[in-house]
């Protein structure tokens, strides 16, 4: 079974993003998959329903923004097998099947960034395996996070 994942932290979007978020994945994704939402909102699960929607609580909160999104990497978020994240102001309008069977045996795919001037990556959509970066990110960001977290302007620089 493959992972969908989003997070809702905070008050930047409204709860209709993440039913916006799951219809579209049900439309464009025909592979079995199981939606997780990571919340610290407590009536989410009744909020947003689906036979295939999971609500978990995010493992940790003291973490602004962005920098949730590096607890997905975390084991206490406990995804297994391959993951895919979706930014909540995300628009899917075709199959995204693509996003799960490309380069299967990658261990994180990205999608560029739509900044030609950047030229690098966003973090808005990504797939990982997260028991391969439990070390090599997670641990790294979370046993040195004021330096991190000064030394990089957001999440996917650090990524």
């Amino acid at each position: 079974m493959k992972n969908v994942v989003c997070l809702y932290w905070g008050n930047k979007y409204k709860v209709e993003y993440v039913k916006i978020l799951y219809n579209m994945v049900q439309r464009h994704l025909t592979i079995p998959h199981k939606f997780i939402i990571y919340t610290e909102h407590t009536k989410m699960q009744k909020l947003v329903k689906g036979d295939n929607v999971e609500v978990r609580k995010i493992p940790f909160h003291d973490y602004q923004g962005w920098w949730n999104k590096l607890t997905l990497f975390s084991p206490e978020a406990d995804l297994k097998g391959d993951s895919l994240y979706f930014d909540l102001d995300v628009v899917i309008t075709d199959n995204i099947d693509c996003f799960f069977t490309y380069k299967p045996e990658a261990r994180f795919v990205g999608m560029n960034d739509f900044n030609p001037v950047t030229k690098q990556w966003n973090s808005s959509i990504m797939r990982f395996n997260q028991s391969m970066w439990h070390e090599k990110l997670w641990r790294r960001f979370y046993d040195d996070r004021p330096n991190l977290l000064r030394r990089f302007p957001g999440d996917q620089n650090l990524i």
